[in-house]
C-alpha cells in the first residue's frame, strides 16, 4: 500500500479515538453498565431473555457510551424474564440480580441468577363446540388438527395463541364468520400438568348476501364487481373478502377501496358493501437515481387510468442516463381471459451507450402475465426488435462484434419466465429470497435475421445472522447460445460484467474478454455471485463489508474457480423508505492479493440486490 494512504488511514484511526474519548467517561456522573451475565439458563436461549429487558447491554464497539444503569428497570426486566418463562411453561421459574462495583464505582457489573425449575407439560386438550350434530363432529375433527400446542409437550403460550388463531381462521374462512373462542388454561404446580380448554361458539353456517358498492361516480359497478372472488350463495369466506379488497385497489383507480362483510350470528345471510373514492385517472410521476456508471439518472411517466371506459391503462414514459435513452408507450388490459391474467402492448425506442457500441433499438413487444400465487408470477411475450449499432468510429473489428456500425438487425422472438419474490421489507430486506428465470428463442421462422437461445437465472437470499447483522447474497447464471445460420452472437446481445450492480472493484463491463485496444467484447456466457454482511451503525446509518466475484466466458463454458474475477469492500448505506443511499469503496483482488492501489468509488441510489 502506499506509504501516504497508510498514514492517511493511520492518522483516520486516531482521529476517530480523539472523538469517542470522552464517552468512555462516566455518563453525567450516573452509574453505567459495565458489563450483563445471565446464569441458570438451562432450557431457553439467553438472545431470547434480552429481547424482553429495557436494561441495554453494553455496545461492542470499543469507546461507546456505556448504557445507564436503573435498579427499578432491572427490577421490572426480573419480572418480565420470569413472566417469559411462565409462557414457555416454567411457572416457578425465579430471577434475582447482583449488581458489583468495581474500581471505578460509576461502572457496574450486574449478575442475574436464573432458577428455571422443572417444566409443566400438556396433559390434556379439549375442544367444545356449541352445538352437536353430525356436521360438527366433521367440523371437530379438522379443528383439531390444527392444533399447534401438543398433548406431552412443555406448555408453550405462543403455541396456544396461535392455536387459537389458527381455529379462528380456519372457521372464518369456511363459513363461519360470526365464530368466536375462548381459551382457557388449568395448570397444576404439584403435578407439573397443563390442562387447556377451548370453548367454541361457531354460529351458523353462513353464505354470502347481496353486494352493493358506494361511491363510484365515474367507475362502472360492473367494474368493480368484476374483481370479487365470491358471489351470491357461495359459502362466506374471509379470505375472499380481503382478497377481493386488494383486487379493487390493484385496478389502480381508486384512492381508497374496502370491502366490509355485514356479519352476524343472527343470519345465515352476510350482505356486503364496497366502498370505494375515485382517484385522479390521470397521474404524472417523476424519478431520479444515481450510480456510478450510469450517472444521473432521470425519469417521468405519464398514466391514463380507465382508458376508453374499462380498467385499461395507458402510460407513457421517458428515461435517460449517461449510458441509456428510453422512450416507452404501454398499454395494460387486466382480467385478460381471466382474473388472473394481464395483457399488455408496449413500443419503446431505447439508444444504449456503452464503452464499446451504442445501438439503437426499436422494439414492440405483446405480453400476457399470470398471477400464479400472490408471490409468484409467469409470463410469456412475442417480441420485436430492430437493431442499429453506431459510432463504433473503427475502434473494434466488425469480426469481434458480429455488428457492422449502421446496418440494421431485425430480431423477431419468443419469451418466457418467471418470477417469485418472498422478502419482509423490498426497500431493505432482513429475510427472504427472490428468483427470476428468462428464457428468448429467436428464429428464422419468426422472420429473425439472428437465431438464438438464451436464458438468464437470477437468486438473492436474505438471512439474520444475530440481531440486526444480515447476511445477503445473490447468484447469477446467463447464457446465449446462437443456432442455424448465425455464426456468432451480435456485441448488443451479449453478456458483460463488472460495476456497481455487478462485481465491485472493477470499471463498468470491464471483466471478461476484450480486444487488442481494450475494448470489452463481452461473451455469451455469464456467472455473478456476491455475498455483503450488513450491520447497524446508528439509526438509519448501516455499515456492509462484501465479496463479489463473476466471470464472462466467450465462446465455451468451463467453471473453475481461479477464473473468476473477485473484489473485496466496505461501504455505507442511509435506509430510506423507497430504497437505500449507498457508497461502496472495493478493490479487485488479482493473484489472491487485494490490489490496494486500484480502488473504486461507487455510488447508489436505490437497492443493489
Amino acid at each position: 500500500m502506499n506509504p501516504s494512504v497508510k498514514g492517511s488511514i493511520i492518522f483516520a484511526l486516531a482521529l476517530v479515538s480523539l472523538l469517542f474519548a470522552p464517552l468512555r467517561a462516566a455518563n453525567d456522573g450516573k452509574a453505567a453498565v459495565k458489563s450483563i451475565k445471565i446464569e441458570g439458563v438451562r432450557s431457553l436461549k439467553i438472545s431470547d431473555l434480552k429481547k424482553v429487558m429495557d436494561t441495554k447491554f453494553p455496545n461492542w464497539i470499543p469507546f461507546a457510551q456505556k448504557p445507564d444503569f436503573n435498579s427499578g428497570v432491572l427490577k421490572n426486566d426480573l419480572k418480565n424474564i420470569e413472566t417469559y418463562y411462565q409462557a414457555n411453561g416454567y411457572f416457578d421459574a425465579s430471577a434475582v440480580y447482583t449488581a458489583i462495583n468495581g474500581k471505578n464505582e460509576s461502572l457496574v457489573r450486574i449478575i442475574i441468577k436464573i432458577s428455571e425449575g422443572e417444566a409443566s407439560i400438556v396433559d390434556g386438550i379439549s375442544l367444545r363446540l356449541s352445538l352437536l350434530s353430525a356436521q360438527d363432529t366433521t367440523l371437530l375433527a379438522a379443528l383439531t388438527g390444527l392444533l399447534t400446542v401438543q398433548r406431552g409437550k412443555r406448555f408453550n403460550y405462543k403455541l396456544y395463541e396461535t392455536s387459537k388463531k389458527k381455529i379462528l381462521l380456519y372457521l372464518n374462512e369456511n363459513g363461519y364468520g360470526s365464530a368466536t373462542i375462548e381459551g382457557k388454561v388449568q395448570v397444576n404446580k404439584l403435578e407439573r400438568s397443563v390442562n387447556i380448554l377451548f370453548k367454541i361458539q361457531e354460529g351458523p353456517l353462513q353464505e354470502f348476501g347481496e353486494t352493493a358498492v358506494i361511491g363510484n361516480k365515474g367507475i362502472k359497478t360492473e367494474h368493480i364487481t368484476d374483481e370479487l372472488t365470491f358471489e351470491p350463495g357461495v359459502l362466506y369466506s374471509s379470505a375472499k373478502v380481503s382478497q377481493s379488497s386488494v383486487n379493487i385497489f390493484n385496478l389502480g383507480l381508486f384512492q381508497s377501496a374496502s370491502v366490509t362483510a355485514e356479519v352476524s350470528s343472527n343470519s345465515a345471510v352476510v350482505p356486503v358493501n364496497i366502498k370505494v373514492v375515485e382517484g385522479d385517472k390521470r397521474q404524472l410521476r417523476l424519478g431520479i437515481g444515481y450510480a456510478a456508471e450510469a450517472k444521473v439518472r432521470a425519469g417521468a411517466q405519464w398514466s391514463r387510468y380507465y382508458l376508453w371506459g374499462r380498467p385499461r391503462t395507458l402510460t407513457i414514459g421517458a428515461s435517460y442516463s449517461a449510458i441509456e435513452e428510453n422512450i416507452n408507450a404501454k398499454i395494460a388490459q387486466p382480467n385478460f381471459f381471466s382474473r388472473n391474467n394481464d395483457l399488455s402492448v408496449m413500443g419503446a425506442f431505447d439508444r444504449e451507450a456503452v464503452v464499446s457500441y451504442t445501438n439503437e433499438k426499436i422494439s414492440a413487444q405483446l405480453q400476457v402475465n399470470r398471477n400464479i400465487q400472490r408471490n409468484i408470477s409467469i409470463f410469456t411475450a412475442y417480441n420485436l426488435g430492430i437493431n442499429r449499432p453506431v459510432d463504433l468510429d473503427g475502434m473494434i473489428n466488425t469480426d469481434d462484434i458480429s455488428a457492422t456500425p449502421g446496418s440494421s438487425y431485425f430480431i423477431s422472438s419468443l419469451s418466457a419466465g418467471m418470477n417469485y419474490a418472498f422478502v419482509d421489507n423490498p426497500a431493505y430486506p432482513a429475510h427472504g429470497i427472490t428468483y427470476s428465470q428468462y428464457f428468448e428463442q429467436a428464429s428464422y421462422l419468426l422472420g429473425s435475421e439472428a437465431d438464438y437461445f438464451k436464458g438468464v437465472t437470477e437468486c438473492h437470499l436474505y438471512g439474520i445472522l444475530i440481531s440486526e447483522f444480515i447476511i445477503a447474497s445473490r447468484l447469477k447464471f446467463g447464457f446465449i447460445s446462437p443456432s442455424r445460420f448465425t455464426a456468432d452472437i451480435p456485441i448488443f446481445k451479449r453478456f458483460f460484467s463488472g460495476g456497481s450492480y455487478s462485481v465491485r472493484g472493477y470499471g463498468f463491463q470491464q471483466i471478461g474478454p476484450k480486444d487488442e485496444a481494450g475494448n470489452p467484447l463481452g461473451g455469451r456466457y455469464q456467472i455473478e455471485g456476491n455475498i455483503e454482511l450488513r450491520y447497524p451503525i446508528v439509526g438509519k446509518l448501516k455499515g456492509i463489508v462484501f465479496v463479489d466475484s463473476g466471470s464472462i466466458y466467450q465462446t465455451n463454458f468451463s467453471f473453475n474457480e481461479s477464473e473468476l474475477s473477485y473484489g473485496v469492500g466496505t461501504g455505507v448505506r442511509y435506509v430510506t423508505p423507497i430504497g437505500p443511499i449507498g457508497i461502496d469503496l472495493a478493490f479487485p483482488v488479482l493473484l489472491r492479493q487485494i490490489n490496494f492501489d486500484a480502488y473504486n468509488f461507487y455510488l447508489t441510489i436505490g437497492q443493489g440486490f
